[in-house]
């Protein structure tokens, strides 16, 4: 019997609308406040999910300490993935993510470790039903990016709506794009967002005329134009007031893909 495709039929929903997902964080039965977003990336058949360190650890990426007040961490995610009939209830799958001696399940970039806010761990297949889109299955280009130009946000900053859909949030590239991952491993967006859209995946959209990084030009016809994963975004740089400065991380997409190959 052929196993089920983590991929799922494209419908009048915005394939990029299906790529991430609510994720809760749990000891035990204890249910950690807030919440954030996570997504899929396959590797050779392999759904791992992605989102990122902070997220799985629940410390701060840049001390690395906790960000419970009582040293609390998580032993496993709950991710919530909606089913292709969004009046259901959405399922809920359990994600261990400590063994039984309390080490990490989870992997994270092979070279740069937790320097790199990004963590990812093998998940089972979702039940039949489950509309979830992989980041890495949907069609895309190598478009030009330059600073000043746009790309979107896409997570939950208001947790999930009863369709399970997420919110795009524009963002401006506010660094040199060339940047990354060559410089540094995180490019800078110009955002206003909320602590739930940690782990989302951002994405480029263009329509009409799009240059390609390799020189080629052409017109995009299709109805939600052409698009590039760009990386993951990791929350807004701290200052002492967060009215002055809205700027945030987006971890390269290479450095995404490095991290879901390790894990995988």
């Amino acid at each position: 019997m052929m196993s089920r495709p983590w991929h799922v039929p494209v419908d009048a929903v915005d394939q990029i609308s299906l790529v991430p997902f609510v994720l809760h964080a749990y000891r035990g039965t204890q249910r950690f406040e807030g919440w954030a977003t996570g997504f899929v990336w396959v590797c050779q058949d392999v759904g791992v999910l992605v989102s990122n360190w902070h997220v799985f650890s629940h410390r701060n990426q840049e001390t690395k300490t906790c960000i419970r007040g009582d040293g609390g961490t998580p032993d496993r995610l709950i991710a919530i993935m909606p089913f292709s009939e969004r009046g259901s209830e959405p399922a809920r799958l359990e994600i261990p993510i400590l063994d039984d001696g309390e080490e990490p399940l989870w992997s994270t970039h092979p070279a740069l470790g937790s320097d790199a806010d990004i963590a990812a761990i093998a998940i089972d297949k979702p039940p039949a039903g489950i509309h979830v889109q992989p980041v890495n299955v949907i069609p895309q280009l190598p478009l030009t990016r330059t600073a000043g130009g746009f790309a979107h946000v896409i997570g939950f900053p208001f947790e999930r709506d009863r369709y399970g859909l997420p919110i795009w949030k524009l963002a401006s590239f506010a660094s040199e794009p060339m940047l990354a991952p060559v410089r540094q491993p995180y490019l800078l967006v110009d955002t206003a967002s909320r602590p739930g859209m940690s782990g989302s995946p951002v994405f480029q959209r263009e329509f009409g005329t799009v240059t390609t990084r390799d020189g080629r030009n052409g017109m995009v016809n299709n109805g939600q134009g052409a698009c590039e994963f760009v990386g993951i975004y990791s929350g807004r740089l701290r200052t002492s007031n967060d009215s002055e400065v809205q700027l945030g991380k987006v971890w390269h997409a290479q450095l995404v893909e490095e991290t879901a190959h390790n894990a995988a």
